[in-house]
């Protein structure tokens, strides 16, 4: 049975290093499940439960994490200080069956048994995270990177979030470590860009991005990035290609479609910007952004009453979203409801008192509503934020 246990540790080694979660695989910026590189435990000595891990590492390394499951407890009732096994039935649960419940027990239950568990304190910060903890999630890298200081996706997971905490310095700090132990890191030159991109230095993330689609050209999201930061610079052409890029590699990208249409609305494509958030709705049904801007695209046909219903559907979905509230106050002016106009640009006023714009439609309502003082009020506001705008 030697040869056994050598080649079920071989394989559970080959499955840590060789597991991609479905979010990898779409190739967000969620946290990857990937590499272990060898940091589980050794294998117990029962013959019978070796049989059935390593039928449980086959089968999870295949199509049949129904099967994994059954075989790694079978493992567990033969040996339940099995804690290679109590890890994979949970990777498999985590990966495979998205129970997070199940996944969080079994690696509980694999650090209970091995407290130096590097893999395991690695997984259950990707459960914690998923579980929208990313408190938890944090300090379990902490200890995956304490056990394992070479660990190249605990420092890329960290990285993402330190980044949807806002802590750009850590997050980025996170991520330059991953790229330093491993230069080919495409994912992490995506996040690192992603980061960039969100501190307002376009040019350093297009830099990242353009170094993660060099070693991955198949990676859709880069293609996404790369539109944004071109789009944000003024290049809607390149932008226009890499979202089309991003969307032939990944047809169900509904941001890549959200983003394409917006930009079609700019060159003033209302149809195609249409057809594009059609498209993004349908995989997104709950998506206000995308109803506010098929809303525009619709004001700019002049078709009134689509434009209201969406941004309807807008607010209905986002409540605080300013920017609908303005553009139904524009839709009713059209429309002379004055009234609901001026109620839905005080409301978006209410909401962000700092865009200039909105001053000026409530002015224009407010003089057709013979209310001169107010309405100068409002101009006065309205220009003394385009002299001294405030963020």
């Amino acid at each position: 049975m030697k040869i056994l246990k050598i080649f079920s540790l071989f394989l559970a080694i080959h499955l840590a290093e060789g597991y991609v979660s479905d979010a990898a695989d779409a190739q967000t910026d969620e946290p990857e499940e990937k590499s272990f590189n060898g940091v589980a435990p050794a294998i117990p000595e029962s013959d019978e439960a070796q049989v059935d891990y390593h039928d449980g590492v086959v089968k999870g390394n295949g199509d049949d994490p129904d099967g994994a499951i059954v075989d790694f407890t079978a493992a567990i009732a033969l040996n339940p200080d099995y804690a290679e096994a109590f890890f994979q039935r949970g990777l498999v649960k985590e990966r495979d069956k998205k129970d997070l419940t199940g996944a969080l027990a079994d690696v509980n239950q694999a650090i209970q048994l091995e407290s130096d568990y590097a893999a395991a304190y690695f997984v259950r910060g990707l459960v914690y995270y998923h579980q929208s903890n990313v408190v938890d999630a944090i300090l379990d890298w902490d200890k995956t990177i304490a056990l394992k200081s070479n660990f190249a996706m605990a420092y890329y997971n960290r990285g993402i979030a330190y980044r949807d905490q806002s802590n750009s310095p850590a997050a980025l700090s996170d991520l330059n470590t991953a790229i330093m132990i491993k230069p080919d890191y495409a994912p992490a030159y995506q996040c690192r860009g992603d980061v960039k991109y969100d501190e307002g230095d376009f040019d350093g993330a297009l830099a990242d991005f353009n170094i993660a689609k060099k070693i991955n050209p198949g990676m859709a999201v880069v293609y996404f990035s790369l539109g944004n930061v071109k789009h944000v610079k003024g290049d809607l052409v390149g932008a226009k290609l890499d979202y089309n890029a991003c969307i032939a590699l990944d047809p169900y990208n509904t941001d890549a479609y959200r983003h394409r249409g917006s930009l079609k609305w700019e060159q003033g494509d209302f149809t195609g910007c249409i057809a594009d958030i059609n498209k993004s709705l349908t995989f997104n049904p709950n998506d206000a952004d995308a109803y506010y801007i098929r809303g525009i695209a619709e004001a700019s046909q002049k078709d009134n009453a689509a434009a209201l219903a969406d941004f309807n559907k807008a607010i209905e979905l986002n409540p605080r979203f300013c920017e609908a509230y303005n553009n139904r106050g524009m839709s009713e002016w059209v429309n002379k409801d004055n009234i609901a106009a001026l109620a839905d640009f005080s409301k978006s006023i209410a909401l962000n008192p700092k865009i200039a714009r909105v001053f000026f439609n409530r002015a224009g309502v407010e003089q057709d509503l013979g209310a001169t003082n107010s309405a100068m009020n409002d101009i006065a506001r309205g220009n003394a934020l385009k002299m001294h705008p405030q963020n």
